[in-house]
């Protein structure tokens, strides 16, 4: 299955994920930007790395973007990496 820039399967993700960051921001209390920082950079690498989704076939969004960059490397000027996780 293949969905467009703005299919609802896309804009689904878009708010789970800005529903659960405006969770974790509202849970956790911060000093400032700098210690926000951190903790927002590993969440969204959480998400991005990690967590499988649903619409996408039980895929990260990065393996995706790998698998879009070898069938479309003319629409990439950078190649996407998956980086390694915490266990590994």
């Amino acid at each position: 299955m293949t969905s467009s820039q703005h299919s609802s399967q896309t804009n689904g993700i878009a708010e789970r994920f800005n529903d659960r960051i405006g969770d974790v921001l509202q849970t956790l209390r911060f000093n400032g930007a700098l210690d926000m920082n951190p903790v927002l950079l590993r969440y969204v690498e959480l998400c991005n790395h990690q967590l499988p989704k649903s619409a996408l076939q039980s895929k990260t969004l990065i393996q995706v973007v790998k698998q879009w960059s070898e069938s479309h490397p003319d629409l990439f000027s950078k190649r996407p990496y998956n980086r390694p996780g915490r266990g590994t």
